[in-house]
């Protein structure tokens, strides 16, 4: 049964980089990094990730900085510096707690996506 999110929240549909083989810190990482964002973004307390319109995981956003400027998982296994991109955005944070988590895990939010193009949504933002 599809529910309303109430809290300010970020939507990332991850339909491009989603498998069901990663684990906990790639999907983490996979969330945060690297969105072109705009100032509401700072109004935001949670991130979902989103695959197939189905809320994957929820974190609760600490603080935001440009890209490739905190470290990421893929920074580690590709061994190599990564430019700054004061364009986009990545956060970081942790899991949410967890009545917030068990009240979105694995429901549909695919009413919040306007456009198939735009691969995030702002909610209560």
């Amino acid at each position: 049964m599809p529910i309303d999110i109430t809290e300010p929240c970020l939507l990332f549909n991850l339909h491009r980089t989603f498998r069901t083989t990663l684990g906990r810190l790639e999907l983490y990482d996979y969330t945060r990094h690297a969105w072109r964002l705009g100032a509401r973004k700072e109004k935001a307390k949670y991130a979902m990730s989103i695959y197939k319109g189905t809320v994957q995981e929820v974190y609760t956003i600490a603080m935001w900085f440009p890209q490739n400027t905190t470290l990421n998982i893929k920074h580690v296994k590709d061994n190599h510096p990564t430019n700054i991109n004061k364009k986009r955005w990545e956060f970081v944070g942790q899991l949410a707690p967890e009545p917030i988590r068990i009240k979105y895990l694995g429901i549909n939010v695919s009413k919040y996506f306007r456009s198939k193009r735009n691969p995030i949504a702002y909610i209560n933002c």
